[in-house]
This record gives structure tokens, C-alpha cells and sequence, in this order.
């Protein structure tokens, strides 16, 4: 990739962990980035400077954005999965825990009803267990008045700071 990049992630609402990784990819595509960050990397000032962020797919309730939302998100999961993979070892860090994300309703609504359709269009797998399967699984959870449930296996959690830190350790400095 030829060009030059600057990155800035000066907001302190998700920028720093979205300019990160923005400026990690393009610099593995083959471009010059600069990143500039007002607060630094991992910075609690940031939302995604925090320890941890869920990461799962749906997003059934964003309207014409919906599939787009749902793509990146499965993207996302596939590609910290990757990183876990790449450079797990390496570096001595784990950032992506898979843990799987329930979804519970009262009754089915457009947000359940979109959502499970995306999954089946985008192949994403999905599950929809009975409301008895559930309370067997997970006697804690009081399920009273839920009827819809869905369960989403490759959702986990991302550990957000490190994440960030990571990014910026990885950024070639000889641009």
C-alpha cells in the first residue's frame, strides 16, 4: 500500500482503541502511519481505556446499518482471535477471551427477530435454546417472564487496555 497516514485519536470516547488498531492495520498493509494521541495509550480518559469490552455481533437493532454492524463485529471477533494466535506467545499476552453471550427476552421483538436473521445470512453461529434448557444450564438466573432466548457462542471479551497498549507497542517506530 502506497501513502501516508495520520491517525489521530484525540476523542476520548473509543478513538484510542479505534486509532490503535486503525493504525496497526494500515502499517501491516504497508503504509507510513503517524498516530497521534492526546492521552496516550490505554488512557482512562478513553471508554475502550478501561479493562475490559464485550465483543459479539448483534446488532439486529441498528436499522439500515444492521448488516454492515453485524459484519464488522464478526470480523472483529475472527481478527482477535488471529492477534491471540500471531502474537499471543510473542509478547506474553492474551487479549481476546471467548465466552459466549445470552440474550434475553420477555417476548420476540424486532431486535431478536433481525438480529437471528442476520446471523443465518452471515452464517454466524447462533443458538436458540429453550427458556428449560437455560435454567438447567444456569440455575442463578432467574429466566421468570423470558421466552426468547439467544445465544451468540463466539462473543467474548476483549481486555481493553492492553489492547491499546499493545497496538502502540506494535506500531513500527522508523517511519
Amino acid at each position: 500500500m502506497d501513502g501516508r497516514f495520520t491517525v489521530f485519536a484525540w476523542s476520548p470516547c473509543d478513538a484510542t482503541k479505534r486509532g490503535g488498531w486503525t493504525a496497526y492495520y494500515l502499517a501491516k498493509m504497508g503504509a507510513k502511519v503517524t498516530l497521534v494521541d492526546a492521552y496516550g495509550p490505554g488512557n482512562s480518559r478513553a471508554t475502550s481505556g478501561d479493562e475490559t469490552r464485550g465483543g459479539r455481533s448483534s446488532y439486529g437493532d441498528r436499522g439500515p446499518w444492521a448488516e454492515l454492524w453485524t459484519r464488522w463485529a464478526n470480523e472483529a471477533i475472527d481478527r482477535w482471535a488471529r492477534f491471540d494466535e500471531e502474537w499471543g506467545r510473542e509478547m506474553k499476552v492474551r487479549l481476546w477471551f471467548n465466552t459466549g453471550d445470552l440474550i434475553f427476552r420477555a417476548a420476540p421483538e424486532p431486535f431478536t427477530d433481525r438480529t437471528r436473521q442476520l446471523w443465518a445470512e452471515l452464517r454466524v453461529p447462533f443458538e436458540a435454546p429453550k427458556v428449560e434448557e437455560v435454567a438447567r444450564a444456569y440455575p442463578a438466573i432467574n429466566l421468570t417472564g423470558i421466552t426468547v432466548v439467544l445465544r451468540e457462542p463466539r462473543a467474548g471479551v476483549v481486555r481493553a487496555r492492553r489492547a491499546c497498549e499493545t497496538a502502540y507497542c506494535l506500531l513500527p517506530t522508523d517511519q
